[in-house]
C-alpha cells in the first residue's frame, strides 16, 4: 500500500470509529466522552490494517498529534485491552467487525477473534449493538449506490 493508499485508509478509519461513537471528531484535545480511547482504538486499526508510519497516523487525527503520541496510544490501547479496561470497546468491534467483513484490505482475521472472545466472555460485561452493525450494512449499500 503506498502512502496515498494508506492516508485514504486511515481517513476512512477515522470517519467509521466517528460515525460508530457518535463522536464528530476524536481529534479534538478532550478528556471526556471517552474521546481518548477512541483515539486509541484509530491508532490501532490504523496501524494494523494499513501499517502506515506513526506520523500519518497522527496527522490524521490532529496536526500536533505525533509519532510518539500514536506510539503511546497503541501501547496504552494494547495495555487497557489486555486488562479488558478499554471504554469504547464496543465502538472498537465493530469497526474490526466493518474492517474484516465489509472492508477491501480484510486481512486480519485474528484480530476480530480475539476481541470476539473477549466480548462473550461472562467477566467483560459487555454486550454488541446489533442495530450499529445494521447501521453500517444500510451505510455501504447507500454508499456503493451512489458510486
Amino acid at each position: 500500500m503506498n502512502k496515498p493508499e494508506q492516508i485514504q485508509e486511515c481517513k476512512r478509519i477515522k470517519s467509521l470509529i466517528e460515525k460508530l461513537s457518535g463522536i464528530n471528531n476524536i481529534g479534538i484535545k478532550s478528556k471526556k466522552n471517552d474521546i481518548p480511547d477512541l483515539k486509541k482504538i484509530y491508532c490501532k486499526l490504523s496501524r494494523v490494517q494499513t501499517n502506515a508510519p506513526y506520523s500519518i497516523i497522527g496527522s490524521i487525527l490532529r496536526a500536533n498529534y505525533n509519532h510518539a503520541s500514536v506510539l503511546y496510544s497503541i501501547r496504552k490501547f494494547d495495555e487497557l485491552y489486555n486488562n479488558k479496561q478499554l471504554n469504547g470497546a464496543d465502538v472498537y468491534g465493530q469497526a474490526v467487525y466493518y474492517l474484516n467483513n465489509y472492508h477491501p484490505i480484510a486481512r486480519d482475521r485474528a484480530l476480530l477473534n480475539d476481541f470476539l472472545q473477549w466480548v462473550f466472555d461472562e467477566k467483560a460485561n459487555i454486550k454488541m449493538d446489533i442495530n450499529v452493525c445494521d447501521f453500517v450494512d444500510i451505510y455501504l449499500k447507500i454508499k456503493t449506490s451512489k458510486q
